[in-house]
């Protein structure tokens, strides 16, 4: 006879134990040594793993920040090559300048990413909280007030040496700016060369003279700049404007313009330096003197 609560052909295991109650599973055996899927990572593993992979991406960030830097750069840093002895002396603070940020820069990216790495979060337990730090604390206030000084005392001596005139200068040029063209007087020569849409005006030089400039407007506020020479003055009406530029290379520069905008054509204001031994240009004042100068 079959027992009384027990359907024929079912096993007992399959039988329903009332509300509530689930029928027995067997246990499965699970490995001690190999972790199955879904299984928990210690979390001593989980941090080493986390180290390792922050610590490599924040070489290779170093890494690619100091190769960018060193491609990317000339030895002036992204100045162009100077030919006047002004020119040299703004080089030197540009490359003190770029060399102290660079110093500044690395170090604070580098304090940045150590932080990150060496106080990342670990648990949900709050980390020791120091109210003050004073030798840290009159590090950073030192070191940068140092940093200042030094650059503005570096600073105010290459401008006094930029900005110094000598009392007997080689060649003389009165540079005039007007719409849209320049004017170049040679007082000791006696005539101008004065450029025109299409033929912008040529400034002649000796080489190794000290020339002293002596640049104004007849209209609107002009700018003198020419990269290789690291000069960059306004001719503003009604003003005279003096500085010295000692040449010490021979060339052809043309890239100089005015950087001050003057009006719709403001573009056409180009003008060439050519940088000449001292008897080529004694040759060339004594034919521009002979036909007057240049329309």
């Amino acid at each position: 006879m079959c027992s009384p609560g027990r359907p024929v052909g079912l096993p007992e295991s399959s039988i329903s134990r009332g509300p509530g109650r689930e029928a027995r599973r067997p246990r499965q055996s699970v490995s001690s040594t190999r972790p199955t899927k879904g299984a928990t990572i210690p979390p001593v593993a989980s941090a080493a793993r986390i180290t390792h992979r922050t610590a490599s991406k924040a070489k290779v960030g170093l890494a690619g920040a100091a190769l960018v830097i060193l491609t990317g750069c000339n030895a002036n840093f992204g100045l162009p090559a100077s030919v006047t002895a002004q020119g040299d002396e703004v080089t030197r603070v540009w490359r003190i300048f770029f060399l102290t940020a660079a110093g500044v820069g690395t170090l604070v990216w580098g304090l940045i990413l150590w932080s990150v790495v060496r106080y990342r979060r670990r648990s949900d337990e709050l980390p020791k909280q120091t109210l003050f730090h004073i030798p840290i604390e009159v590090a950073y206030t030192t070191i940068p007030l140092i940093i200042v000084s030094v650059l503005f005392v570096v600073s105010m001596q290459a401008t006094e040496t930029v900005n110094a005139r000598v009392h007997d200068p080689d060649v003389t040029v009165e540079v005039t700016g007007f719409q849209w063209q320049w004017r170049f007087n040679y007082p000791e020569h006696g005539f101008d060369i004065v450029g025109e849409t299409g033929r912008p005006a040529e400034m002649v030089l000796p080489q190794g003279a000290t020339v002293r400039v002596i640049l104004s407007s007849t209209d609107v506020i002009h700018a003198f700049w020419l990269p290789e020479f690291m000069v960059k003055r306004d001719a503003i009406p009604g003003r005279i404007n003096e500085f010295d530029m000692t040449v010490t290379q021979a060339g052809t520069f043309d890239s100089g313009r005015c950087v001050e905008y003057c009006g719709l054509r403001h573009d056409d204001m180009r003008f060439t330096i050519r940088v000449v031994p001292q008897a080529e240009f004694d040759s060339w004042a004594a034919g521009a003197q002979a036909r007057g100068g240049t329309p």
